[in-house]
């Protein structure tokens, strides 16, 4: 939770950018579901059980943070020139590069991709090919998020669909509810809620015409 949380960070670091690195104008009700949503990661993610934080932990977070608005920022000019499935291409050819030379995919190992893994939780019972499991991460976990979110690009600012993209560790938290018996609390609850409401927020804030919040 307190990870995900880091890299939530995101959506703020990218309005940030907006108003005082390009000048481009950030409506005060963006900057009001940014908050909100934090607000609601924070209660998921019940940040106040992790007092004691790992620093490399922490900047790793931080790092992922960084990385993911980069990356909303980049496809938002990028998209300019190029299709949603031609920029997707090349961000994921240059970075299974930078990868593939960090960590070799190839010393997996045959007998390891060709062997099975308990789905654990409540599939505890069902033994499922390690390959299959890579392809589904590969697939549905990585190719066709990224893919929706910057063809979503196209049509939104990069501060909407940073907010949007806040229903991830909502989503994640449910899954975990129902897959490893994961319970939220009452609390955690409520911040799904807020979440929610931070995200409807910066869909309104869209349509309304709304000035933007001055610099002081």
């Amino acid at each position: 939770g307190i990870a995900l949380l880091l890299q939530y960070l995101a959506p703020l670091l990218i309005a940030l950018w907006a108003r005082l690195v390009t000048r481009e104008p950030v409506r005060r009700t963006v900057w009001f579901a940014l908050g909100l949503s934090l607000v609601g990661l924070a209660l998921v993610g019940r940040v106040w059980d992790g007092a004691f934080l790992d620093p490399v932990g922490v900047v790793a977070g931080v790092g992922a943070g960084v990385s993911f608005a980069t990356y909303f920022l980049a496809g938002e000019r990028g998209l300019r020139r190029r299709d949603p499935l031609t920029f997707s291409f090349w961000g994921f050819f240059l970075g299974s590069l930078f990868w593939s030379a960090l960590r070799p995919w190839w010393e997996l190992g045959r007998d390891v991709v060709l062997g099975s893994t308990s789905l654990l939780g409540a599939l505890s019972h069902r033994s499922v090919p390690v390959w299959a499991v890579l392809a589904w991460v590969v697939v549905l976990g990585t190719l066709t998020p990224f893919v929706l979110e910057t063809t979503a690009l196209r049509v939104l600012p990069a501060t909407v669909v940073g907010v949007v993209a806040m229903v991830e560790p909502i989503g994640a938290a449910a899954l975990a509810w129902v897959w490893f018996g994961q319970a939220l609390s009452a609390v955690q609850v409520v911040g799904g809620v807020v979440v929610l409401s931070g995200i409807v927020l910066a869909q309104l804030a869209r349509g309304k015409g709304e000035p933007a919040a001055p610099l002081g």
